[in-house]
């Protein structure tokens, strides 16, 4: 082996020795990075994401009671008032401002129409006989507080119309056009008239 091959075989040893030093380097300060930051107490420290917390909007939770309510609607005015008071009750639970104190109001209504009709199983003739007549035509000839407020809110809001709320049809001078209902309910119209109680003689004393 001639002088000139000789370093050359000596260069390429110390280039491969070179370039296998650099690669175990390489390899250790890897895994040194991924190995995770112990904390001064020995503890390793992880940090955790907070969780989002999220909630449905007013608008979305109304309107999608409302739907529900709409898709599952009774056909028959007793079924229909147990539900209304149940709508109006739960919206009230989540709502603020005036249309909650509507939402209550509405609720309210409903509860007491259906205390009496429910007790009378909406039989007119038993309302009348549990002396329930005054309070139901004061329910059912009045504007209930709160009603009309909240179906037009929900209206604006879901552009769905709830239903009306049980009433008694009147006339253009306030009389109830129902013959026999206007008889049941005619006793509480009528003002009992009493003759005034006779001057008591005076007394005269003798001269």
């Amino acid at each position: 082996m001639s002088p000139l091959d000789f370093i050359r075989l000596r260069g390429t040893v110390i280039a491969f020795s070179t370039f296998f030093t650099i690669v175990s380097l390489y390899v250790i300060i890897d895994q040194r990075s991924a190995e995770p930051v112990s904390s001064p107490g020995g503890e390793t420290s992880t940090t955790r994401q907070p969780v989002a917390a999220t909630t449905i909007p007013l608008d979305n939770r109304l309107c999608g009671l409302a739907q529900r309510l709409l898709n599952s609607l009774p056909e028959d005015e007793p079924a229909i008032a147990l539900e209304m008071q149940t709508f109006y009750t739960e919206t009230a639970t989540f709502t603020e401002g005036d249309l909650r104190g509507d939402l209550i109001a509405a609720s309210r209504f409903y509860k007491a129409v259906n205390d009496i009709a429910v007790k009378a199983k909406w039989d007119v003739d038993r309302i009348v006989r549990n002396n329930d007549a005054l309070r139901w035509k004061a329910l059912l000839t009045g504007t209930p507080t709160g009603v009309e407020e909240s179906r037009q809110a929900v209206r604006d809001r879901c552009r769905v119309n709830l239903p009306d709320p049980p009433s008694i049809e009147l006339d253009w001078a306030g009389r109830i056009r129902d013959p026999r209902l206007a008889a049941l309910l005619a006793p509480i119209d009528k003002e009992i008239h009493r003759p005034a109680p006779e001057p008591e003689p005076t007394e005269t004393t003798p001269q």
